[in-house]
């Protein structure tokens, strides 16, 4: 299935170019009597995972036994990437990544499942951030970030716990102009 007629609406309404969206993979699927928007997190170009999004509500699910990856992990693998010659955007959620690349920041990511309520006590037993194993070499060769988690709570301890995985001496960080709190509202 495409994407249903709602969801290109509240894609648009976020500032989101619908054929960006579609191109990235985003379409509708109908999961327990309901339309869900369907995210595709894809690693070497196959399909691993997807997030699901009701965009009537913010209720969000993953492919049941599916592993975390970063949304557009893919990115990761590019020359410019792994040669130094371009940050990657680490961003809270896949939206924020999609303006990104609309904004011709192509080398943009998500963390899987958004940002924590707390700060993690323990970030190497943490099962949330079990991407960043599995994307271990890659991001060992990254030499910059842009951290774009939410002006919030939640997005300043997702930032907290980034430095202190990817390391401070790689990161850099977005303030966004008041009232916007993500970069898909900048």
């Amino acid at each position: 299935m495409t994407m249903h007629e709602k969801h290109r609406d509240w894609i648009e309404a976020r500032g989101i170019d619908p054929v960006l969206a579609e191109r990235l993979g985003l379409e509708t699927v109908s999961r327990n009597g309901a339309n869900w928007l369907a995210v595709p997190y894809r690693e070497a170009g196959e399909t691993i995972n997807h997030k699901y999004r009701l965009t009537s509500e913010k209720r969000f699910m993953m492919d049941q036994g599916a592993p975390l990856s970063l949304w557009n992990a893919d990115c990761l693998s590019d020359p410019k990437v792994l040669s130094g010659q371009a940050p990657v955007v680490i961003c809270e959620g896949e939206m924020d990544a999609i303006a990104a690349i609309q904004s011709g920041f192509q080398y943009a990511v998500s963390v899987p499942n958004g940002a924590p309520a707390t700060q993690t006590d323990d970030l190497n037993s943490a099962t949330r951030y079990d991407w960043v194993d599995r994307h271990a070499d890659q991001l060992a060769k990254v030499r910059e970030f842009i951290i774009a988690a939410d002006s919030d709570q939640a997005g300043y301890n997702l930032a907290a716990d980034l430095v202190g995985l990817l390391g401070a001496d790689r990161c850099r960080f977005i303030e966004y102009p008041f009232p916007a709190k993500d970069l898909n509202e900048v």
